[in-house]
């Protein structure tokens, strides 16, 4: 399972999230309310039919002499060193909250198939990580995150990484694996362990979200709201189908070297990174394959908008809810400008859209046959 991360901090000047006042010198915490983007996951999973996995992993292939002893040290000392990864949800006098302990139990899975002599393209290979992967992870109980370790041979082995989301986001999961084999190194080479600083630890910025309820409704709610009105489903066919599905899937799209090459070159020329070359193309395709001139675009970001937030381990990714205007004597340079303005305006008021999700929606049109949720990465 790969995880790729694209970071937008190079799109646009961000300026630091958090307040003066910020205190990053409180003693650790022991309870925590939920972010507004783990609420939203909480109700995600709640609906999800048979709790469906929501893990976020990846899947390492690892050569030499690996000494798993040493991997179990380093993990632990990640874990003694992120709040996030001591963290589970309970109810607190009526309210859904995360409670971190001092300490957790947890263990390495290591399987050793080297008897079996496999190599790493043996589909029981394959089918070891999904058996791991698709196990289901409680919320309401530690750990939220598992490690699977499987030796193919003395010197070939499968490292698996996954974490329940609502702790984590594919940036934490780089972080995670990162300090994991930055203190195996160390420990290799007998050093003590040498990580750069936590500075603020997730439970923290909860704590600290909640207390800036107020002023981000403030700030926010009247952008949202009047960015938005209007908005309705988008009628994905004419006739109406005889069985209705709910679901999702994904395409992947690949670009060869030359036309990589080409796409940077362009998106040099006019001043904005590859990420927002690509949003603009795939705006664009939209509204031409829907026949529609003003769309809804879902995408997402990391959501960390403060240096202070960069060795941070916790679900911070969010998704800004573009709305996508095409006029009638737009050439594709004055489409661009607009889309980039559009996103630079929503990741102003992106801290509070979770709160204003919760609003009732209108009822379903009858002329609608289905609803489009279209989400880039």
């Amino acid at each position: 399972t790969e995880i790729y991360t694209l970071s937008l901090h190079d799109a646009l000047p961000i300026s630091a999230v958090f307040e003066p006042g910020f205190d990053l010198c409180q003693s650790p915490l022991s309870l925590a309310p939920l972010t507004y983007a783990q609420l939203a996951h909480w109700h995600q999973w709640q609906l999800s039919v048979g709790r469906g996995v929501r893990q976020i992993a990846r899947v390492l292939y690892l050569q030499g002499n690996f000494r798993s002893d040493l991997l179990r040290t380093s993990i632990s000392e990640v874990v003694r060193r992120h709040d996030a990864l001591r963290t589970h949800v309970v109810f607190s006098e009526g309210r859904l909250m995360q409670e971190i302990t001092e300490s957790i139990n947890w263990e390495l899975n290591i399987d050793d198939l080297s008897a079996l002599e496999i190599q790493l393209e043996d589909p029981r290979v394959t089918q070891s990580v999904e058996q791991f992967l698709l196990q289901q992870i409680d919320l309401n109980r530690n750990p939220l995150f598992g490690f699977k370790l499987l030796h193919l041979s003395p010197r070939q082995h499968v490292f698996i990484a996954s974490m329940e989301h609502i702790i984590s986001d594919a940036c934490s999961l780089e972080i995670l694996l990162d300090e994991i084999f930055t203190a195996y190194s160390q420990l290799l080479q007998g050093s003590p362990f040498d990580l750069p600083k936590v500075q603020v630890q997730y439970p923290q910025y909860a704590r600290w979200q909640q207390s800036q309820r107020i002023n981000l409704l403030d700030r926010n709610e009247s952008y949202w709201k009047d960015h938005l009105v209007g908005c309705d489903r988008v009628r994905a066919c004419e006739s109406k189908p005889t069985t209705v599905t709910v679901g999702w899937g994904a395409v992947s799209l690949h670009i060869d070297d030359r036309l990589k090459a080409d796409l940077q070159q362009w998106c040099r020329r006019k001043k904005i990174t590859v990420v927002m070359g690509a949003l603009v193309a795939y705006s664009a395709l939209l509204l031409r394959w829907y026949q529609v001139a003003d769309l809804v675009v879902e995408f997402q970001i990391d959501g960390r908008d403060s240096p202070k937030l960069d060795r941070a381990i916790g679900l911070f990714a969010t998704s800004l809810h573009l709305r996508i205007q095409l006029i009638e004597s737009d050439n594709f340079h004055d489409f661009l400008c607009r889309v980039v303005e559009e996103h630079h305006n929503a990741y102003q008021h992106a801290d509070s859209s979770y709160l204003l999700s919760r609003e009732p929606r209108p009822e379903r049109s009858e002329e609608h046959t289905s609803e489009l949720q279209s989400h880039h990465d």
